[in-house]
């Protein structure tokens, strides 16, 4: 009899396609909120697949025949790994699949920020044509120092699409890059509170943990020229929000592009929505088909090797 997967986030039709396409049919792909595939339960999966939906201690124990979660992102905050753990069920991510697709996000939150191509492309739709308002305050990337915090695979990705720029790379972390790869990369290591000063462009790409809550707060948004932008496509919790929203609107800095937030989704009057010098998007740093191809392939293959009894990769909560 064929495994059970479970794929428990209430997705599109196309992207249930293609999860169909991407699984062998020596598994059996059910969906908890089926578009038009398979309708499957809790019950019966031997393995769920999770994008966004919460897994908790409920979901688990509703799950009796359960093997392992897999999820579709690198993220696991979504998660209860401990619980899992406890009942021996290891917790895998898909390290790496998304990283071409965030970082073009982040480059594209940049040159959107620095030319102002929100405030214009409206006023032209409004009929406004003022090519000179915004000219003192557009801005190219050539020249500009960028600051990235974290050099995982993500922030890495963000500094190869950048070098082309002729941008000058900073970057933090608390486990530096090798000599070698930091000459390959073309980019040059900061004590965070240094690159903050330096930088005119922040960009957020490290793990979420407590220990990175509001790892960019008021102390932190004070060092930073008022001319810089801020990016954070990692968590919401990384940034305080409300001293954002403070620093935005003292002119402390100059923007921002979030794709992230805190709570998740934010509330419709939120004061974050209220500047046009704020980009928001709703979580997509990893959702192009691209990115999912990759993702669900991968996820894939790692279930046929626990199925053959060959141990899983990018376990997080078991050694």
């Amino acid at each position: 009899m064929k495994s059970v997967v479970l794929y428990i986030d209430k997705i599109s039709e196309p992207m249930e396609e293609l999860a169909i396409k991407s699984f062998p049919d020596t598994l059996q792909l059910k969906f908890l909120y089926p578009k038009n595939g398979q309708k499957g339960s809790l019950t019966e999966a031997h393995y769920i697949l999770d994008t966004h939906a919460q897994v908790t201690k409920d979901t688990i124990d509703a799950s009796p025949n359960l093997k392992m979660i897999q999820r579709t992102g690198v993220g696991y905050d979504n998660v209860d790994v401990e619980y899992a753990a406890s009942k021996n069920i290891p917790v895998s991510v898909t390290l790496g699949t998304n990283a071409s697709s965030v970082a073009e996000l982040v480059v594209l939150y940049m040159l959107t920020l620095f030319r102002n191509i929100i405030i214009l492309d409206r006023q032209s739709k409004e009929g406004i044509w003022d090519n000179w308002k915004y000219r003192h305050k557009s801005f190219e990337l050539f020249g500009k120092t960028v600051g990235i915090i974290g050099g995982g695979f993500i922030g890495r990705e963000v500094m190869k699409r950048l070098k082309p720029f002729g941008v000058s790379l900073v970057y933090h972390d608390v486990n530096r890059l090798s000599p070698q790869l930091e000459e390959e990369l073309g980019v040059e290591y900061r004590e965070k509170n240094a690159l903050l000063v330096l930088s005119d462009v922040v960009s957020l790409h490290v793990p979420w943990s407590e220990n990175n809550r509001w790892l960019i707060g008021t102390d932190e948004l004070a060092l930073m020229k008022k001319t810089a932008i801020l990016i954070n496509t990692s968590r919401g919790p990384v940034v305080n929000q409300n001293a954002l929203v403070d620093a935005i609107r003292r002119g402390s800095i100059a923007g921002a592009g979030l794709d992230v937030f805190d709570p998740e989704p934010f509330h419709k009057d939120s004061d974050i929505l209220k500047f046009d010098n704020i980009i928001t998007t709703p979580h997509v740093g990893a959702a192009t088909k691209d990115n999912f191809s990759r993702a669900y392939v991968f996820c894939a293959k790692n279930i046929l090797n626990m199925e053959q009894g060959i141990k899983a990769e990018n376990i997080v909560n078991m050694t």
